[in-house]
């Protein structure tokens, strides 16, 4: 007759098991629900915003790296036109015209100075209850 008293720790160790067992279900099903709450279509304004100020960025960029003769920034030698700082690729005998690499260096600098820019005037979305940390990764 001793053999009911042998059985009850197992059914209180299953017991044990199975309320452990919901507690994870709840809570990982808690904290899927409190991830999710910001849906990817809410996101697409911010993402349409940020996407359309990189593309007037690089759009800016190309424009001044082809009015100025491949420089964003003001060149060494330059022009002064009415509009723009016109670099002269060729000065007193030298060839002063930057090269693919250097064009290519100042339209990545260019976007760079601009993209941040995009990134910090998000205030109309903190209105909507976003808030947002912007790093900088490259320093």
């Amino acid at each position: 007759m001793k053999k009911r008293g042998q059985i009850t720790p197992f059914i209180i160790i299953g017991l044990i098991f199975l309320l452990l067992f919901l507690i994870i279900l709840f809570t990982r099903s808690y904290r899927i629900e409190k991830i999710g709450a910001v849906s990817s279509g809410e996101l697409n304004p911010i993402k349409n915003y940020v996407d359309l100020c990189a593309k007037s960025s690089a759009s800016d960029a190309l424009y001044l790296l082809g009015v100025q003769g491949g420089y964003t920034a003001p060149p060494k030698l330059y022009f002064q036109s009415a509009y723009a700082k016109i670099a002269y690729w060729y000065y007193e005998g030298e060839d002063t015209s930057p090269t693919i690499e250097e064009m290519e260096q100042e339209l990545s600098s260019y976007v760079n100075r601009a993209l941040p820019e995009c990134v910090e005037n998000l205030d109309a979305f903190r209105d909507m209850g976003f808030e947002f940390e912007y790093r900088n990764n490259n320093k």
